[in-house]
């Protein structure tokens, strides 16, 4: 991989922040309590899985069919990239319709298909950085898991430092979402060099 380093500072930034997959983590977890909240964790992390298979499928045919579409893939993961900076910047109200019943393993995995964060990752770390470097299925495999490895931590710490985590988050937001948009920014320019 040509890029590794923006691809996993923009992997852990899409994962880490808040979004559906996250604040339903806390949520479960802040209402069931940490163990049951773990099958929904673990039903995100097939669910990613799937999604993330389909993406890079996606993304192979297309690359196949038109070859000369990998600056334009780019583009548009760049393009992405910058948006997620600036909604960063001026962060909305999230996660309010997030409580409600108990969710397990098929909620998290059907979560991913409705889920338009990780849509738009999935989407953007096919296009921007595994497809075009990525040779062999070992390797995407690889990256898939590792992805997978950071969905799982991600979940589980939301869940776990849920309540902590978003105080802190609460106490410094404007700096917190300033150096995530600064990192992502930098993700963004990345890509063409």
């Amino acid at each position: 991989m040509n890029h590794p380093l923006p691809f996993l500072t923009f992997s852990l930034l899409a994962i880490f922040t808040p979004g559906p997959n996250n604040i339903m983590s806390l949520c479960i977890a802040g209402k069931y309590g940490f163990k049951r909240c773990m099958p929904f964790n673990f039903g995100v992390t097939v669910g990613f899985l799937l999604l993330m298979a389909a993406c890079i499928a996606f993304s192979y045919a297309l690359y196949g069919a038109l070859p000369g579409i990998k600056p334009v893939m780019t583009a548009v993961g760049a393009a992405y990239m910058l948006f997620l900076a600036y909604k960063t910047l001026r962060p909305g109200k999230s996660g309010s319709g997030a409580k409600r019943d108990f969710a397990g393993f098929p909620a998290g995995v059907l979560l991913q298909f409705v889920n338009p964060k990780g849509i738009l990752f999935c989407i953007a770390v096919a296009t921007s950085y595994l497809v075009p470097y990525a040779r062999g299925v070992l390797p995407m495999a690889g990256y898939m898991l590792l992805l997978d490895v950071f969905i799982i931590l991600s979940t589980s710490m939301w869940a776990a430092f849920g309540a902590v985590f978003q105080r802190v988050i609460e106490r410094h937001s404007t700096v917190f979402n300033i150096v995530m948009a600064a990192l992502l920014v930098y993700c963004a320019v990345s890509l063409f060099f």
